[in-house]
C-alpha cells in the first residue's frame, strides 16, 4: 500500500482501481488481475440472489422498493463490465482467464479483495449466453452452449484480419486417410466430451464422398477408411452419385447432414441425419438439380425448418446467390427468397462472382451470424475468400449487415497450392457463447483442411450496415 501511495478510502468503485493497476502493469510486468475459468462473482455481492445463486436476477440490498431486477442491465453492473472489459483490453487481466484452470495463489488484486468489503468480479457463463461490453457500449449475447474446450489460439501481433490462422495448419493433410488424394470442406461439430464430423475425403481415383471421423480436441483427427453408408432412403434417392462439402447442424436430438449430393449425374442438396456419427439416415433430396452449399438453421424459425442454398449449374458455376427456403417436416421446401446477391463492380469485387453459404448461422441477439464464401474470377481462375453477414432473427432472407472486406483468404502456401489453387471455403464453425470465441474450418486450395480462429465481437466490428 505504502509503495503506491494507495488510499483505501478512495477506492470506493471498480474503476478507481484502473490507474493503480496500469501502474502496476508497467512496474511489474505482469497482470494485476489474475483471473481463472471459474470467476469471481464480487460486483453481484450488493444484490440479493433470489435466483438460488444465480446473479442475474436479485434484488439490490439498499433498494427500499425491493424491486427484483435482471442485475446485467443495472447501471452499476453494467458500469463495471465495460470497466473489467477495459482491463482485459489493456492486459491488466491474464489473457487465458476464460480457459485457465489453476489461478495463481496470489496477485495484488486478491491482495486488494481481501482489504476491502467491495468484493469485485463478474462471471462470464451466464445461461450459455455471453454478455460482452464492446465499443459504444453496445453488449452482444451469443446464444448457445459453452464450449471451453473447442481450439483456441491467441492472435501473433497486432494483425490486419479480423480472422487468424491456426499456426501449426493444416490440421489435416491429404493423406490422412487409406485412400485419400485430399481432404477438405469439411464440417464438425461438439460431439461428447470432444467433437465429431463428417469430411470431404477425395479418393485417389478422384471419386468424392463424405466420411465420419472423431477427435478428442478438434485438432487431431481419426477419420474412417470407408464412406458414410446410408440408410433408409428410397433406392432411387440412395443411389450413390457423388457425395462432397458436407456440413453438420445439431436440431434438437439429433444431428443432420447437408451435402451437395449427386441425383442421376446432377448436384442437388442431400439431407440425412445421424445420432451417433455410426449410422445414417437419409432423407429426401431438398430441391431439384441444379444446387450446392446447403446449411440449415439450427433451429426452427417460427415453427419451421429453413435452410440456405446456392442454385448453381452443373458445371463449375460463374454465377450464383444465396437463397433460402423454409419446410415443415424438411421433406417439402418452398417459400423461396432471395438472401445476398453477388457484389459487381470494384466496391467489395472479391464477392463478385458467386458466393455461397458456409458454416451453420451462429444465432446472438442481433440476429444470425453468417460465415459465407465469396469469388472472383481473375484472369488465373477464380479465387475463393470468406465473409461474413448478419441475417434477422425471423426473417432471415433480411440482411442486416455484411463485410465489404473479406475476413480471409488464401494467402499460405497450402491455400495458394493444391488440386484447386487459391481457395478458402469455410464449413464449420465452433463458437463458445461464454467467450465468443470461434474456432473455424476450411478447405484450403481443394486439398487439406485449415483451422482459423476469430470471436463474435470481432465479425461484428468487421460488417457494414446493409442499406434497405
Amino acid at each position: 500500500m505504502d509503495e503506491y501511495g494507495l488510499d483505501l478510502a478512495s477506492l470506493t468503485e471498480i474503476e478507481s482501481l484502473t490507474e493503480t493497476f496500469e501502474t502496476l502493469k508497467a512496474d511489474k510486468n505482469d497482470y494485476p488481475v489474475y483471473v481463472k475459468n471459474d470467476g469471481v462473482y464480487y460486483i453481484f455481492d450488493v444484490y440479493d440472489q433470489i435466483g438460488a445463486g444465480t446473479q442475474i436476477l436479485g434484488v439490490r440490498y439498499d433498494d427500499q422498493d425491493a424491486r427484483v431486477c435482471f442485475t446485467l442491465e443495472e447501471p452499476d453492473i453494467y458500469s463495471a463490465l465495460e470497466t473489467l472489459h477495459d482491463w482485459y483490453q489493456k492486459g491488466i487481466i491474464n489473457p487465458d482467464a476464460s480457459t485457465l484452470s489453476e489461478a495463481r495463489v496470489y496477485n495484488m488484486w486478491r491482495l486488494l479483495q481481501t482489504l476491502r468489503e467491495g468484493r469485485i468480479y463478474v462471471t462470464g457463463r451466464i445461461s450459455g449466453m455471453l454478455w460482452k461490453v464492446r465499443g459504444g457500449g453496445v453488449m452482444t449475447k451469443t446464444v448457445g452452449k459453452d464450449l471451453p474446450n473447442i481450439p483456441w489460439q491467441e492472435p501473433e501481433g497486432a494483425g490486419k484480419l479480423p480472422v487468424w490462422r491456426y499456426r501449426e495448419n493444416p490440421i489435416i493433410e491429404r493423406f490422412a486417410t487409406k485412400n485419400s488424394n485430399s481432404i477438405f470442406n469439411s464440417a464438425v461439430v461438439p460431439y461428447g466430451d470432444g467433437f465429431a464430423g463428417v469430411f470431404r475425403c477425395d479418393s485417389r481415383s478422384v471419386s468424392m464422398d463424405i466420411f465420419a471421423g472423431f477427435s478428442e480436441d478438434g485438432i487431431h483427427w481419426e477419420i474412417s477408411d470407408e464412406p458414410v453408408t446410408f440408410q433408409g432412403a428410397e433406392p432411387e434417392v440412395a443411389k450413390r452419385d457423388f457425395r462432397y462439402d458436407p456440413r453438420v447442424c445439431f436440431i434438437e436430438d439429433r444431428y443432420y447432414v447437408t451435402w451437395c449430393n449427386g441425383y442421376r449425374g446432377y448436384p442437388t442438396i442431400g439431407i440425412g441425419y445421424t445420432f451417433d456419427f455410426k449410422t445414417f439416415y437419409q432423407l429426401e433430396n431438398a430441391f431439384l438439380p441444379f444446387n450446392r452449399n446447403g446449411v440449415l438453421f439450427p433451429r426452427k424459425i417460427n415453427g419451421k425448418y429453413y435452410m440456405l442454398s446456392r442454385p448453381s449449374d452443373n458445371g463449375h458455376t460463374p454465377f450464383g446467390d444465396i437463397f433460402v427456403s423454409e419446410s415443415p417436416d424438411l421433406t417439402y421446401w418452398g417459400r423461396h427468397r432471395l438472401v445476398m446477391e453477388t457484389v459487381k463492380g470494384d466496391y467489395s469485387a472479391w464477392q463478385s462472382t458467386k458466393i455461397g453459404a458456409g458454416s451453420v448461422p451462429i444465432e446472438t441477439q442481433d440476429g444470425w451470424l453468417l460465415i459465407y464464401h465469396g469469388v472472383i474470377n481473375t484472369c488465373n481462375g477464380f479465387v475463393y475468400r470468406m465473409g461474413c453477414a448478419l441475417l434477422d432473427l425471423e426473417e432471415p432472407w433480411k440482411v442486416k449487415k455484411r463485410t465489404r472486406n473479406y475476413i480471409l483468404g488464401p494467402h499460405e502456401l497450402y491455400e495458394c497450392v493444391g488440386d484447386v489453387p487459391n481457395v478458402v471455403f469455410p464449413c464449420a464453425a465452433l463458437t463458445d457463447a461464454a467467450t465468443g470465441r470461434m474456432a473455424i474450418y476450411y478447405g484450403c486450395a481443394d486439398t487439406v483442411t485449415g483451422l482459423a480462429f476469430t470471436t463474435v465481437d470481432r465479425l461484428m466490428e468487421a460488417m457494414e450496415p446493409v442499406k434497405s
